[in-house]
């Protein structure tokens, strides 16, 4: 199956909190399936956000 094109996210827009429910929808539109836990999924989402946090601390 061919990637999925989506749209480029503005960066004001990036700095929003992710609920499991909006996970949920975001698989639901992928149309495709991904072989990883949900607590696996949890935890790189969780890991990406501190990331994020502290490049926009450093900056």
């Amino acid at each position: 199956m061919p990637p999925i094109s989506v749209p480029p996210i503005a960066r004001e827009q990036a700095a929003v909190d992710v609920a499991p429910e909006d996970v949920d929808a975001a698989l639901a539109e992928m149309l495709e399936s991904f072989e990883i836990a949900r607590e696996d999924l949890d935890l790189l989402l969780a890991r990406a956000e501190a990331h994020a946090r502290a490049r926009r601390n450093s900056a």
